[in-house]
């Protein structure tokens, strides 16, 4: 008797680790500064290879996963059957951020029914997020030339005001029922990006992603859209249930100067 505990002790500890061996690892963090902190999440893959180099992908969440628990904001993103779940970490590992705003704060600070918007100061969570992500490519074996970004209604406006803010960062953006400010189009002109919005959407205007694609197109850009027929404002489901979009997704790539 006296050995039977701690062999079961050893077969759980093996089974615990072989099921964090089977997928991507979701640890929490928190970064501060002077001007305040922000927490957030960070996915690994779950293999890290010496000298080898993986892409990022940031998720800006929705206004309903803003708080302090460092959790809520991967209900959409990473969890069972959603988004992230969805791909193959053995074929395509990843990094993913996943930072989660304050409550009563916004990654975009304008009326979210209002959609498009004319781009002026950066928010404190957005701008706290950007230096956390920035710090994180600094401590982990990023490829520079694979950052994408994405975002959800709240977060599909801070997914355009991230790239026009950074117009030569990002390899890929998926702006998700969000908007942006239509008069920097020409910035993310050549920019990949796939925007997604239903037609039916009554929290943020489908207008917002309208007048990102036309503006986007006069200035010589070609993104790509989908606009859901008779689908209200959860856009993200068909956005993250596509396995074309994660596919095109991680084929993109920007020219990085040494």
């Amino acid at each position: 008797m006296a050995y039977r505990l701690p062999i079961a002790f050893f077969l759980s500890l093996l089974l615990v680790c072989a099921s964090r061996a089977a997928g991507p690892v979701s640890e929490a963090h928190l970064h501060q500064e002077e001007v305040g902190l922000i927490k957030y999440r960070l996915i690994k893959p779950s293999s890290i290879e010496k000298e080898k180099r993986y892409p990022l992908i940031v998720h800006l969440h929705g206004a309903g996963e803003r708080g302090d628990d460092n959790a809520k904001q991967l209900a959409h993103f990473f969890a069972p059957g959603k988004a992230l779940a969805k791909v193959d970490d053995a074929k395509q590992p990843y990094f993913a951020f996943a930072p989660q705003c304050p409550n009563g704060e916004q990654w975009v600070n304008v009326p979210w029914k209002d959609g498009s918007y004319e781009l002026k100061k950066i928010s404190d969570a957005l701008d706290l997020a950007l230096r956390a992500m920035d710090q994180i490519i600094k401590d982990n074996p990023i490829d520079t030339s694979r950052i994408y970004i994405t975002g959800l209604s709240m977060g599909g406006y801070g997914t355009w005001d991230a790239i026009l803010r950074r117009p030569d960062f990002f390899a890929a953006a998926v702006p998700i029922c969000g908007a942006g400010d239509p008069s920097k189009a020409k910035l993310i002109a050549k920019l990949p990006i796939w925007v997604w919005h239903g037609d039916a959407d009554t929290a943020v205007p489908v207008k917002g992603s309208r007048d990102m694609i036309e503006a986007i197109k006069n200035a010589g850009g070609n993104a790509k859209y989908s606009e859901l027929e008779k689908v209200g404002h959860n856009s993200w489901d068909a956005a993250y249930d596509s396995s074309e979009m994660w596919q095109w997704m991680f084929e993109q790539k920007r020219e990085v100067k040494e």
